[in-house]
């Protein structure tokens, strides 16, 4: 997705890692000091860890075929919603 919104945007995006421990745990020191966005990174953080969720993309094939869904050029997309997005925010 990041190399998706490097293509259409042409920006470049810096990319820093954390350990899962400590990004739910900032996130959840955002949220006891009043900055509910710090939930965000708590939910994302626990999809992310392991038997959660976080290592379907690497175990698991696509299930678009099975729920009849089209494939979509992911490039296409990403220039629409930064297209809306950039149109909402002038």
């Amino acid at each position: 997705m990041l190399a998706s919104l490097r293509r259409v945007t042409g920006d470049a995006w810096e990319v820093r890692h954390a350990a899962l421990e400590n990004w739910i745990g900032d996130g959840r020191r955002r949220v006891a000091g009043g900055d509910n966005s710090g939930g965000l990174a708590v939910l994302y953080g626990a999809t992310m860890m392991e038997g959660k969720g976080g290592e379907i993309p690497r175990t698991r094939e696509l299930a678009d075929g099975v729920l009849g869904l089209r494939g979509e050029d992911l490039d296409v997309v990403t220039r629409s919603v930064v297209e809306r997005v950039s149109e909402a925010h002038g």
